[in-house]
């Protein structure tokens, strides 16, 4: 039990029970204690003066005397608090030294007062900066000492992660609540005593390092900036453990090729000068030095032919091969039964609007077929180039040599310094990560019937569907579509005598459906595969037939047959080139073969093929259909009766033998996507994994009519 009873000395607040007695004295006027002989008189606290004597008491009991009965202010005391407090003073003190004093002994116990509002809150330390307490930003230190609160204190030179970083050795535990980045502020709680410490170390670190400072920007010549700040600071002790550390700074600066020195001291200026003059002038020398550049994003040889051609003609070499690539003439064949599907001469200008002047293959794909001479009729590259390292590239006499170790995809330079930093500097505007083209590809076979007697440009056509044409007579031209969308420039060339028709990518399901409602459509192959720019992709899908090549005969009559294989099926080859503008120039050689029944006495098989070598440039997500080429079929079928019709003469009853031709346009639709980044090439694989899925679910149906197929499109595309 608690209560104030008077007494000579003023005011004294008994406590009786279990615990040791607390006693809470309120002096008026009291003088304090004299002070021993040789110290300072202690000065008189103003107003009443109070004694503490809580010894060993629950932090609910003594929260009740000094701040229920002696402040006479609400409080709220946490659950959780077990402990116990004990605080005692020896001489009166004023009640804000009182509550000084009963706050840190709170802390000793792992408490924390808290102000929220009027309500005063006793919680754990640890959750002192959650337990709502008043924030407030950093002014005047001036507060009544009633409970900790929470002060937003602003950062003007120092990073607030950095500033954190500091005070979290010395502030007390829950002390820095949270650094606020993007604002340069810190949260701070805790006791006014505390924060007021807190503030105190902020301002001492918080300060203009830069202010009193001298500077200079020294350029460098023939050195790394870099490198060469690292061995000034080893020259001037500046290092973390130095005997200049804080005093001097040197920071390399490459975009600049400079080094900024930063001093406290003016003098220390001329003294660096002096020191970067002098070693920019040792790196100047024309000693030749070992250098290694390891590639990040493309071939070390790729890079080699690009350096020495550029520094062939300085360095007294001879310049490699260019590595652009190579501009053919568009070239269309069938073997066969094929034919065209219009007359006319292959276009002198196979990419409408560009010209190569490149010779021509006659033949981009011989007899033999294979499919690196496939691949070298789309690229222009020698297939019998050797694929081993390459090991030197300039003369002996040359300012500077330069050599791939493709094993480790690295370049060694051996040249002096300053002819290596101007490499170097070229090195990594070469050395990016390249582009990428991802390709979706439709190879279709359509049947020509009677609503497609004039083959399929005259049914496009007809239906007036989106896109532009191209033909061996003409250039492209822009069209429009039915939603008044313009779909293509110029830039679908005449890539051979058929047509080229470009489309926005989702009207080639439109087109197909359209097709299907008329005729039969058998798709033949959906390939699709990633490939960087300017390098070559091949797919092949198909089986290797053999054929007798060669026949010889020895002296004792043996007969020797060489036999080669030749690639049948469906075989795609595709080089992409990517302009700045988006567009997409494609180098295609395309041919779809199999083997057709041999009617001779050859034991050789006859192979069918259809083949397109040609260029065209079109936009990113447009889709490119090349046609026109289309093939006669003819196959003769015998029915009969078992054994009845095996009768001679008579058995021609039991017989029938009809002839069968048909006609079928061959049809190639490409879609090509760039890919930038990692992010659109994730894109790009959703959406195709989505299209996938939808083709799986939804298999292509017949309307009724040709014009529901379009109007059904154009809903979907609104």
């Amino acid at each position: 039990m608690c209560g104030f009873q008077p007494s000579e000395r003023g005011f004294v607040a008994e406590w009786s029970g279990a615990p040791p007695p607390a006693k809470i004295v309120i002096a008026q006027n009291a003088e304090p204690p004299p002070a021993p002989e040789g110290e300072e008189k202690p000065r008189k606290p103003r107003g009443e003066g109070v004694e503490l004597n809580l010894v060993n008491l629950p932090i609910a009991e003594a929260a009740k005397i000094v701040l229920g009965d002696m402040q006479g202010v609400d409080y709220v005391v946490d659950p959780r608090l077990e402990g116990k407090v004990t605080a005692h003073t020896a001489h009166p003190v004023s009640k804000r030294q009182a509550l000084d004093l009963f706050q840190s002994a709170l802390r000793v116990s792992g408490a924390a007062l808290v102000r929220s509002g009027h309500i005063y809150k006793i919680v754990p330390a640890e959750a002192a900066g959650g337990a709502g307490a008043d924030v407030s930003v950093a002014g005047p230190r001036e507060n009544n000492g009633l409970g900790g609160d929470s002060v937003v204190a602003p950062l003007h030179y120092v990073s607030a992660s950095e500033m954190k970083r500091v005070l979290d050795p010395i502030a007390a535990k829950g002390g820095v609540v949270r650094a606020d980045e993007a604002r340069r502020a810190l949260v701070l709680s805790g006791s006014p005593q505390e924060i007021d410490a807190l503030r105190d170390a902020i301002s001492i670190f918080d300060v203009d390092t830069m202010r009193g400072m001298s500077f200079a920007l020294v350029p460098v010549k023939s050195s790394d900036p870099a490198a060469m700040a690292e061995d000034l600071r080893a020259v001037f002790g500046s290092e973390k453990e130095g005997p200049m550390n804080g005093m001097i700074r040197f920071v390399g600066n490459k975009r600049l090729n400079a080094i900024l020195v930063i001093t406290s001291q003016r003098g220390y200026l001329d003294r660096a000068r002096a020191w970067i003059q002098r070693l920019d002038g040792r790196a100047q020398t024309s000693e030749k030095q070992f250098y290694t550049y390891r590639v990040q994003n493309r071939p070390a040889k790729e890079l080699l032919q690009v350096l020495t051609s550029m520094f062939a003609s300085e360095s007294g070499g001879r310049a490699g091969s260019s590595v652009s690539p190579r501009q053919g003439q568009a070239n269309v064949s069938a073997a066969n039964n094929g034919v065209f599907g219009q007359n006319g001469n292959p276009p002198t200008n196979p990419i409408g609007g560009l010209t190569s002047n490149a010779t021509p293959s006659a033949n981009p794909l011989d007899a033999a077929g294979k499919t690196d001479q496939l691949a070298a009729a789309a690229s222009g590259s020698d297939s019998s180039a050797s694929n081993g390292p390459q090991a030197s590239t300039l003369g002996d006499d040359s300012r500077f040599r330069l050599a791939a170790d493709e094993a480790k995809n690295a370049l060694v330079i051996m040249a002096s310094p300053a002819d290596y930093h101007r490499i170097l500097r070229v090195i990594e505007t070469l050395d990016v990560l390249p582009n990428q083209v991802f390709i979706e590809a439709t190879i279709a076979e359509v049947t020509i019937n009677d609503s497609l007697h004039f083959g399929v440009e005259w049914f496009l056509n007809r239906a007036k569907s989106s896109g532009a044409f191209s033909t061996s007579s003409q250039t492209a031209t822009a069209a429009t579509d039915t939603l008044g969308n313009n779909l293509l420039g110029a830039g679908v060339g005449a890539a051979f005598p058929g047509f080229s028709y470009a489309l926005r990518a989702p009207n080639m399901q439109m087109t197909i459906n359209a097709l299907n409602a008329v005729t039969k459509v058998n798709i033949v192959s959906t390939p699709s595969l990633t490939v960087l720019d300017n390098h070559q992709a091949i797919l092949q899908v198909g089986d290797q037939v053999p054929v007798a090549s060669l026949q010889s005969a020895t002296a004792l009559g043996n007969t020797f047959t060489s036999v080669s294989y030749r690639d049948t099926g469906v075989i795609l080859s595709i080089t992409p080139h990517i302009s700045e503008s988006g567009r997409v120039m494609l180098q295609l050689v395309q041919e779809v073969s199999n083997v057709a029944p041999n009617s001779g006495a050859s034991t050789n098989p006859t192979i069918q093929q259809r083949k397109v070598s040609t260029q065209v440039v079109i936009h990113d997500g447009e889709a490119l259909m090349l046609g026109g080429l289309m093939q006669n079929n003819h196959s003769n079928i015998a029915n009969q009766v078992p054994v009845l019709g095996d009768i001679p003469i008579i058995g021609n009853a039991f017989k029938d033998k009809t002839d069968e031709a048909d006609k079928t346009e061959l049809l190639i639709m490409i879609t090509p996507h760039v890919v930038r980044s990692a992010a659109e090439a994730r894109e790009i694989t959703e959406e195709y994994k989505r299209q996938v899925l939808d083709i799986s679910q939804h298999a292509i149906k017949k309307p009724h009519t040709l014009r529901q197929t379009f109007d059904r499109a154009i809903l979907d595309k609104n």
